[in-house]
């Protein structure tokens, strides 16, 4: 077994946690970058801070939305990651099940 190093487990941890990191980023940007272009739309007599306001309320919607899924998804990994740490497979598929049920009812 390898001793304990501070830079071995740092790059552990980077390397598990940069996806989740850049999925967000980008979902991030991707709004900045939409609220641009639609802050320079006119059309119909609508002036281009109308359009602006209707995308940032349908990111808020969307985001206030997606929370409650996302949560239930975050916190079953810590639960089902100690059950098989604790080698109780049995456990672990408990988690799972009540994780996909209560992702399943957030979602509806």
């Amino acid at each position: 077994e390898e001793p304990f190093s501070s830079k071995t487990e740092a790059l552990s941890i980077f390397s598990l946690a940069w996806p989740l990191f850049a999925s967000s980023a980008c979902r991030y940007f991707m709004a900045t970058t939409d609220s641009g272009f639609v802050g320079h739309l006119s059309r119909d007599g609508h002036k281009p801070k109308t359009f602006l306001a209707a995308a940032a309320l349908a990111d808020m919607v969307q985001s206030v939305l997606i929370s409650p899924p996302c949560a239930f998804s975050f916190a079953l990994n810590p639960l089902v990651g100690q059950a098989i740490g604790a080698k109780n497979k049995r456990l672990a598929g408990v988690w799972l099940q009540l994780g996909i049920i209560m992702t399943s009812i957030a979602n509806i």
